[in-house]
């Protein structure tokens, strides 16, 4: 059922695209683009963003796009919970790359986030239950500040589903309770 729902949803979501696409000149796309930047954040170990890259565990990649940050992340580790991903021993810290699991300090899964070559692909966030609580999904269309959030009862059923973008300040609406 809710594969159904998925399908209804990105089906709507491909017919609005469709008849709200707007036509880029060629001449025009490098300068779209070029507007684009990549950033590198450090993170220390419970994921808390830090400035000094040599005290950093992890590094991942974001997109700022007029000082917008196009793949936001949220807090992650607390004391004594738990992460299990890829690390790499080589290098003085790890570029995020692939599925991290965070459980909290009773072993229960807290989330589950998903990186490629640093850059956010999606996050999951679990209800204390075991139960899907929220999905992101920063695939949607990121290079246009637009990503997708799906929420969930804490008995598995979509609550709702709708497309997120930040408001002209570069802000995202909160969904955490």
């Amino acid at each position: 059922m809710k594969s159904y729902f998925i399908y209804v949803f990105l089906t709507l979501l491909a017919i609005a695209s469709i008849g709200n696409a707007q036509k880029i000149p060629v001449s025009n796309l490098e300068n779209t683009r070029s507007e684009i930047q990549q950033k590198a954040i450090y993170l220390n170990e419970n994921w808390k963003r830090i400035s000094d890259s040599s005290q950093a565990s992890f590094k991942r990649i974001t997109l700022l796009k007029d000082n917008n940050n196009l793949l936001p992340m949220g807090a992650c580790g607390k004391k004594n919970w738990e992460l299990y991903g890829y690390r790499d021993s080589s290098s003085k810290y790890t570029l995020l790359n692939g599925e991290y699991y965070w459980f909290d300090s009773k072993k229960r899964l807290s989330s589950v986030h998903s990186f490629k070559d640093g850059k956010y692909k999606y996050c999951k966030e679990y209800y204390k239950n075991g139960e899907l609580k929220q999905f992101f999904n920063y695939e949607s269309d990121s290079l246009n500040s637009l990503w997708s959030v799906t929420l969930y009862s804490k008995k598995g059923k979509i609550k709702t589903m709708y497309l997120m973008k930040s408001d002209e300040h570069g802000k995202w609406p909160k969904t955490r309770d």
